[in-house]
């Protein structure tokens, strides 16, 4: 499994349990530079502060849905090179975020083989993280 001690990753989710699920998961890669957000609007501030290397980001929060903060992302100069990976149950949805850029989707329930092969494709091209 390849290792990504040097990624920087920002966790978007209102569910504690899920934020820390998605942590562990991240662990496995030994990525330790993990920042969390419990809606869109917090991930938002965090965002105009720091640079992440990949943003993990749920579709239904409250404040700022993870769909309007994937916009507000993708929309921005400074931002929208940013990877997102956006998590959903909403199936019916994803075209949406697809028209605005995003880079991958993880369906819930979450499949740990998945995810971690997701993350490990975007941080392969992405910057130099490669292991």
């Amino acid at each position: 499994m390849y290792k990504y001690p040097k990624a920087k990753i920002l966790v978007v989710d209102d569910s504690a349990i899920l934020r820390r699920g998605l942590i562990k998961l991240l662990t496995k890669l030994e990525i330790n530079q993990i920042t969390e957000a419990e809606d869109g609007q917090i991930a938002l501030d965090i965002l105009q502060q720091e640079s992440f290397d990949m943003v993990l980001l749920d579709w239904e929060m409250p404040n700022m849905t993870g769909i309007e903060l994937l916009e507000i992302i993708k929309g921005d100069e400074k931002l929208k090179s940013t990877p997102v990976i956006m998590i959903t149950a909403k199936g019916d949805e994803l075209l949406r975020a697809i028209k605005l850029g995003v880079d991958r989707f993880i369906m819930k329930p979450v499949s740990e083989s998945v995810t971690l092969t997701k993350i490990a494709e975007i941080l392969e091209k992405n910057k130099g993280l490669s292991p």
